[in-house]
């Protein structure tokens, strides 16, 4: 699931020209495809430098070959901050304040079944995740660290899946899937798609507790 390039494009659009020179950094990079596709294409000349970044080095590693989640948020933010330059910088956030599969994570961790492999689901979810006001939460967090010209925006995204493709992206993304046996890969998923189809739409951020 890639986040529409047209975020990207208005965000460009948006960023301070005057700056002679840029050097860009992408924190939690993964393979490095979003910006590849998405951001590489948009960025002018002047820019210097493109820097990827992720906690797994692996995904690091991947993106050097083929295109040349911090726990604590507001630390995560103050980091960026800080390296930004003297002078000033842009700074673009693309962050789920809700994702349903974070509910089924948090739920599936109280399977019996499951527990013994999903200890941590909570370093998992989303630090917005829970905020019932996500973009003033925002807001108010990158102005006290110092951030100024702000501007938060949220859009629902609907995305739309075969069962196949449903159980490929949940493999894609489950965080703790190396832990279960490889046996009970297909057991799983199919407890994870049951776990899904459970949720409440009408009051997402309150999942119940699957025993």
């Amino acid at each position: 699931m890639r986040p529409p390039t047209i975020t990207y494009a208005e965000f460009g659009s948006r960023s301070h020209g005057a700056v002679v020179s840029y050097s860009l950094i992408d924190i939690g990079s993964g393979p490095g495809d979003v910006v590849s596709d998405c951001i590489y294409p948009q960025m002018p000349r002047t820019y210097q430098r493109l820097v990827f970044s992720d906690l797994k080095s692996s995904m690091v590693e991947f993106a050097r070959q083929h295109y040349h989640h911090l726990p604590n948020t507001e630390q995560a933010y103050i980091n960026i901050f800080n390296l930004l330059r003297p002078e000033g910088g842009d700074i673009l956030i693309n962050a789920a304040p809700y994702v349903a599969g974070f509910d089924a994570f948090t739920k599936i961790a109280y399977n019996k079944k499951w527990m013994p492999y999903i200890k941590d689901s909570d370093l998992f979810t989303s630090a917005l995740q829970n905020i019932k006001d996500p973009k003033g939460y925002m807001l108010d967090l990158l102005h006290s660290i110092g951030f100024y010209d702000c501007t938060v925006e949220t859009k629902d995204c609907v995305h739309i899946f075969t069962l196949e493709e449903f159980k490929n992206s949940a493999k894609a993304v489950t965080p703790y899937m190396r832990r279960i046996p490889n046996h009970l890969h297909d057991d799983y998923l199919n407890d994870f798609v049951d776990t899904m189809s459970k949720l409440d739409p009408q009051c997402p951020r309150k999942p119940s507790v699957l025993k």
